[in-house]
C-alpha cells in the first residue's frame, strides 16, 4: 500500500503528491493513479483544504530537486516550513516514509490528521515490511541508496505509521486521530481495497 496527497492544480487538474521512495518526491497526474487509490477527505474546513492544495504545490516545487530521504522512523521534529515549504529534518533526522510524509505535510500546515504519540508496533508485519524496504535500498546500485540503508537499518522494528493508518485517521471527525482509531479504520480500508481489486 502507498499514501499520498491528492489535490487540484490551479487549472483544476487532479494531482498526486507523494514520496515514492528515497529522494523521489513526485507530483503525478492523479488520473493515471486513480483506479489504484481510495480517496479519503479529512474533516477540515474548505478554506484549509484549498490552502493545502497551494501548500502541496509549494512543497513539490521546493523539494523535488534535492529530494527527501526515505526512512522508517517517525521523527516528530521533522517538518516542512509553513511559509517556504522547505523540508526541515530533525537534528540527526533521517527522512520520511510515504505515510509520514503525509503526516508531516498536514501537521506542518497546521492541520494535523494523525496523533503519533503512543503508536504501537504490530509484529511481525511491521518489522518484515521495514526489512523489505531496507533490502530494496541495499540492492539499489546507487551509493546514496546504500548509505541511507545503512543509516536506517537500526530503525527496523520501530513503530510503523502505515499508509492505511493515515487514510484511516482521515475517516475520523475529531482530528488528530490516535492509533486506536487509525489502526481499525485502516484495516477496513484494506479490506475494501481487496474487494475492489478482486
Amino acid at each position: 500500500m502507498h499514501a499520498g496527497v491528492a489535490y487540484r492544480s490551479p487549472d483544476g487538474t487532479p494531482r498526486l503528491l507523494h514520496l515514492a521512495f528515497h529522494l523521489d518526491l513526485r507530483d503525478d497526474d492523479f488520473a493515471l493513479w486513480r483506479p489504484k487509490y481510495v480517496c479519503v477527505v479529512p474533516n477540515l474546513r474548505r478554506p484549509d483544504l484549498v490552502a493545502l492544495a497551494g501548500y502541496c504545490r509549494r512543497i513539490q516545487a521546493v523539494n523535488s530537486a534535492g529530494g527527501i530521504p526515505y526512512n522508517l522512523l517517525y521523527e516528530p521534529e521533522t517538518r516542512f516550513d509553513p511559509d517556504t515549504g522547505d523540508c526541515i529534518l530533525a537534528e540527526g533526522g533521517t527522512g520520511m516514509s510515504c505515510a509520514t510524509f503525509v503526516v508531516h505535510l498536514f501537521r506542518s500546515s497546521g492541520n494535523p490528521i494523525v496523533d503519533v504519540r503512543g503508536w504501537q508496533v504490530r509484529e511481525p508485519e511491521d518489522g518484515q515490511r521495514q526489512a523489505q524496504f531496507v533490502r530494496a535500498m541495499e540492492e539499489n546500485p546507487s551509493p546514496d541508496f546504500q548509505a541511507q540503508a545503512a543509516r536506517i537499518r537500526g530503525q527496523i522494528g520501530c513503530p510503523r505509521v502505515r499508509p492505511e493508518d493515515v487514510a484511516g485517521g482521515c475517516l475520523e471527525d475529531v482530528l488528530p486521530a490516535p492509533f486506536g482509531w487509525c489502526d481499525p479504520n485502516g484495516r477496513c480500508i484494506l479490506a475494501m481495497l481487496r474487494v475492489i481489486n478482486g
